[in-house]
């Protein structure tokens, strides 16, 4: 046996269970091993603690006030108008995205390269105290429905939770 195996039966040594050739070599390397001996020496003790715990019996009605008290506090589930609202804040948010690209005659690429440009004139002034900024339509078109998305479910739900 090696020194793991005997690591790893040590629980089942001190228990008695173990067959008596195996007991034998428990009892050699436990007498040539001061680790495997102090690691013995430790479980023994434990396996005394746990004899001597004190296990308290559950009343009779234990189990049925545990059920009972899961079911009453048990999460509802939401109804499907309010499930469907998160990809639906999705679909607002590219459709709005779209409505007012196509309101204000722009295409996405002149979008995008306007927000290169000013990304430019962000990194000129970097040292400066001036903020990179984001064109208003898509802090409208996508943010907007989000941060009332999360709102109306929070209020909706009541599952409102400030940490403090």
């Amino acid at each position: 046996m090696t020194l793991t195996e005997a690591y790893e039966k040590l629980t089942e040594y001190a228990d008695g269970g173990l067959e008596t050739q195996q007991r034998r070599e428990m009892d050699e390397l436990i007498a040539s091993n001061p680790g495997l001996s102090k690691a013995y020496d430790l479980t023994r003790l434990l396996n005394v603690h746990f004899e001597e715990q004190i296990w308290i019996e559950p009343s009779a009605n234990f189990v049925r006030r545990v059920v009972t008290r899961a079911l009453v506090e048990a999460p509802r589930p939401l109804p499907a108008w309010l499930r469907m609202w998160e990809p639906t804040k999705i679909g607002v948010s590219f459709f709005t995205v779209g409505l007012l690209l196509a309101l204000s005659g722009q295409t996405l690429v002149q979008m995008g390269m306007e927000g290169l440009r000013r990304m430019g004139v962000w990194l000129d002034v970097l040292t400066g105290s001036r903020v990179f900024e984001l064109n208003p339509m898509i802090v409208l078109a996508l943010v907007l429905p989000v941060l009332v998305g999360g709102w109306a479910t929070c209020v909706v739900t009541g599952r409102c939770r400030v940490d403090t």
